[in-house]
């Protein structure tokens, strides 16, 4: 997520070219699909072969998709669920095709097993996240997230005190990257 500062930047700078996509009738969908399609790609390709530094310029590449099918939305005013649903499922996608990909390249050809597993640790922490988030969502309760500009699956988070039907809540949610003890409430 960007901050107000980043996202109009990124706004004025994509503007044009989510304006010219809309012209010629591609939807903020394809542009959303596309892109996770180059990011998996350039992961599970260049990733796993070593190739760190041309795997990252190809992700770049097709990473800022996800800010123009945001903006072709709004421009098109078209915000809705399904678009916010496709989004978020297909990030998850491209977290997880990220994750992967560094730590098959790790444990392999780049022989080094704490990265291998710290990529691992990622992989499942994020999904552990989503589904926590989701499964409290349908019991009808609202977790609070907290990212503190910590990158994704590194499961920073404290649940809200309008949880106190689920038996998840600890006094401490460790950050097992960084080793800080953070309250749960």
């Amino acid at each position: 997520m960007l901050n107000r500062h980043a996202r109009g930047f990124f706004t004025a700078l994509f503007s044009p070219l989510a304006r010219w996509l809309l012209k010629i009738g591609v939807s903020p969908d394809a542009i959303t699909i596309v892109g996770t399609a180059g990011v998996v790609v350039g992961a599970l390709v260049f990733y796993p072969l070593g190739q760190l530094w041309w795997g990252t310029i190809f992700i770049t590449a097709f990473i800022f998709s996800d800010v123009i099918d945001g903006i072709m939305a709004r421009m098109q005013e078209r915000g809705g669920r399904w678009g916010n649903f496709l989004d978020s499922t297909l990030d998850r996608v491209a977290d997880g095709a990220l994750f992967a990909g560094l730590a098959v390249w790790f444990f392999t050809g780049g022989a080094n097993q704490a990265i291998a597993i710290a990529a691992v640790l990622c992989l499942v922490l994020g999904m552990v996240v989503s589904y926590a988030r989701a499964k409290a969502e349908a019991l009808a309760s609202t977790p609070t997230w907290e990212s503190q500009n910590v990158p994704r699956g590194w499961f920073q988070f404290w649940w809200s005190p309008d949880l106190p039907d689920l038996d998840c809540r600890a006094p401490y949610c460790w950050s097992p990257l960084s080793c800080s003890p953070q309250p749960a409430w």
